[in-house]
């Protein structure tokens, strides 16, 4: 009997330990797998690179996993969706500091002072623009069918710098000193003839040009390639580059509309229309020549604002790049490392100039 009962103990005893004999090695392999899978990250956040190891499979969830909070407005390189891969290297930036980053552990191991500056300060909130459709007006007709005025906001926060280089905003407090009106429009969406308040506009010398005019063989009428050759020497820019820009934009189709908002020919960006009706008069985006006059006008402004620093191929570049991009946001790109000639815009429309001047058309 008591041979029997020790024998059952023993059994007992190898059962236990064959039993912890597993749990162990199913803990370490378990362990060797997460090590294994483990990536190591370097993000750029506003010129700041933090360098994180990370279980996520998708740029989205290393920025939930470690509290990075980024507003509409923000560039995020490569985009959410890419799968993570080691020493991956990802790029945030914007043109406001409106982003959140936790960033307590960067904090206490960073080298650098730290300061912190409480500010209260009164902001102006910019008003939306609240669209309206009518099926009774030409499409592309525009008409304000009430001002937008901007509010006021009082504004608590604090700021924290390494250096003079700000890291982190937190606001304490948000007080509305006055509401904000936004401003709403009635957009025409009947398909039919060009509105004639926008033709009346254009007079016989705008379709007067020099000898250096050459009518090309595309899908734009010889009046429209008039009028776009003197639109292109009132506003200095160059002829068959704009010609360029025209077709990559929307193929010279004038009744393009696209899903962000983008007008016409030369695909003018809806946000744009209160600047240029106050100062070029337009009043239809769906007219070619308010189009035509309001492309060339707006890539006007990127080569006068790149002339201070460039020349030649490359003031071309960046004034092309600046108008698929948005100025800001182009030169955002440039001081994270981008060059004129990584960003693709400008390599498109290039390639289309040089085969219209030497086919005659596209």
């Amino acid at each position: 009997m008591k041979e029997e009962i020790i024998k059952d103990k023993v059994y007992m005893l190898r059962k236990l330990a064959v039993m912890l004999t597993c749990m162990v090695t199913f803990i370490t392999v378990g362990l060797v797998i997460i090590n294994f899978q483990a990536k190591m990250v370097t993000i750029n956040y506003y010129g700041q690179e933090i360098h994180i190891s990370t279980m996520s499979n998708t740029v989205e969830g290393l920025l939930m996993q470690n509290g990075i909070y980024v507003d509409e407005k923000a560039v995020i390189y490569p985009s959410v969706d890419t799968r993570l891969e080691d020493n991956m290297h990802i790029s945030i930036y914007t043109e406001e500091m409106s982003a959140e980053l936790n960033i307590d552990e960067y904090i206490e191991n960073a080298k650098n002072n730290i300061r912190e500056v409480y500010l209260d300060e009164n902001q102006v909130v910019e008003f939306d623009m609240i669209e309206q459709s009518n099926a009774n007006v030409d499409r592309g007709a525009i008409k304000t069918l009430q001002a937008g005025s901007a509010g006021e906001k009082n504004v608590k926060y604090t700021v924290k710098y390494i250096e003079d280089k700000e890291i982190a905003r937190n606001i304490i407090e948000e007080v509305v000193l006055k509401e904000v009106e936004n401003q709403v429009i009635e957009v025409g969406t009947s398909v039919s003839t060009v509105s004639r308040s926008s033709i009346n506009r254009v007079t016989a010398k705008d379709f007067a040009v020099d000898s250096g005019f050459v009518l090309y063989n595309i899908k734009l009428s010889a009046d429209l390639q008039r009028y776009a050759y003197n639109m292109c020497k009132k506003y200095n820019i160059p002829y068959e580059t704009f010609l360029a820009v025209m077709y990559v934009e929307s193929g010279f189709n004038n009744n393009s509309i696209s899903s962000t908002n983008d007008y016409g020919i030369c695909q003018i960006n809806m946000c744009n229309y209160n600047y240029l009706n106050r100062n070029l008069g337009i009043t239809d985006l769906l007219n070619p020549y308010d189009n035509i006059k309001a492309g060339a006008f707006w890539l006007s402004r990127y080569y006068k604002s790149w002339s201070k620093y460039n020349s030649g191929e490359l003031l071309e570049r960046n004034a092309l790049n600046s108008y698929n991009f948005g100025e800001a946001g182009y030169r955002q790109y440039i001081n994270q490392g981008g060059t004129a000639y990584s960003w693709r815009y400008a390599n498109k429309v290039l390639d289309v100039k040089a085969k219209l001047i030497e086919n005659g058309g596209l």
